[in-house]
C-alpha cells in the first residue's frame, strides 16, 4: 500500500517501498553485478538443465526470512497453483522463482550486509548448523530440501571479509534512492565467487533494534553498534543526504 504523506511537509524524500525479489534481480542485473541466473516460473517456462546446472533454488517472490525456500531438482521445476497451498505456507498465493543453485559449501552459508545510503552498517555470516544433504546430481529422484542458511538452525557471526564489504558498498552506492538495504550475498563454494541473491530494500530490515535484531544480539554476542561505528555512521550519512538533497 502506498504511503500516505503529508502534503504540509514538502521537499525531497527517500522513503523504502516494496519490492518482489524479481525486481531486485532486474535492477541488480541491468547494473552490472553477479546474480544467480532467475526466471519466474511460469506455466511455460522450460529450464535448460545443461546450461542450468543439475539443481535450482525455488523461492516465493515476496519472502520472509529464509522461508519457503527450497532446493530442488532443474528438471523437476515446474509451475503450480500456489493458492492450493496451505495459507500458513510461506509460498501460498505467490509467483514462485527459479534460480539457479550456489552452492556455498558443505554447511550453507551467506552474508548479510545492512547499508544506510551507501555505507556499511554491519556485516554478518549466517552458517548453517547441519551439514547439507549429499547432493546427487545425476540422480532421478525428487528433492525438496531447506537451503536457505537463515531459514535454518545457524550461527551468527560479523564478518570483516572485504570482498562482501566492497561488494554491498557498491550495490548500495548504485542504488542510494534505496536508504535501507540489507544485502544478501552467498559465495561459491568451488570459485570463490560472489554473487548478490537480494537487497531486502522493503526497509523491514533495521535489525540495530528490531526485536529480532536485538534477540541475534543477545543470542549470538554481536556488536553491530560497534562494528562500524554504527550510530555515528548514519548520521554522518543522513547529514552528507539532507545536505545534498537541499541544493
Amino acid at each position: 500500500m502506498p504511503l500516505r504523506l503529508d502534503p504540509k511537509f514538502r521537499g525531497a524524500r527517500l522513503i523504502t517501498c516494496d519490492r518482489k525479489k524479481s525486481e531486485e534481480v532486474e535492477m541488480l542485473t541491468r547494473a552490472g553485478f553477479p546474480v544467480p541466473d532467475t526466471r519466474t516460473i511460469t506455466q511455460d517456462l522450460a529450464l535448460d538443465e545443461t546450461a542450468w546446472g543439475p539443481f535450482s533454488v525455488v523461492k516465493p517472490d515476496v519472502g520472509y526470512r529464509g522461508r519457503g525456500i527450497r532446493l530442488v531438482r532443474t528438471r523437476h521445476v515446474r509451475w503450480s497453483d500456489t493458492r492450493s497451498l496451505p495459507k500458513d505456507d510461506p509460498r501460498h498465493g505467490r509467483d514462485l522463482l527459479a534460480q539457479r543453485y550456489i552452492h556455498s559449501g558443505p554447511y550453507a552459508q551467506c552474508y548479510r550486509v545492512m547499508t544506510v545510503l551507501g555505507r556499511p552498517i554491519y556485516a554478518m555470516a549466517s552458517v548453517a548448523s547441519e551439514k547439507l544433504v549429499p547432493l546427487d546430481a545425476d540422480g532421478k529422484d525428487e528433492i525438496d530440501f531447506d537451503v536457505a542458511a537463515n531459514g535454518m538452525e545457524r550461527k551468527l557471526t560479523l564478518v570483516y571479509d572485504e570482498a562482501v564489504i566492497a561488494l554491498a558498498s557498491a550495490v548500495s552506492v548504485r542504488f542510494t534512492q534505496i536508504p535501507v538495504m540489507g544485502i544478501d550475498i552467498i559465495r561459491e563454494h568451488a570459485t570463490g565467487e560472489l554473487h548478490v541473491l537480494e537487497l531486502n530494500s522493503s526497509g523491514r530490515t533495521w535489525h540495530l533494534s528490531s526485536d529480532h535484531g536485538l534477540g541475534h544480539q543477545r543470542d549470538y554476542g554481536l556488536d553491530i553498534y560497534g562494528q562500524f561505528n554504527a550510530l555515528g555512521t548514519i548520521t554522518d550519512a543522513l547529514i552528507e543526504a539532507t545536505r545534498a538533497m537541499a541544493k
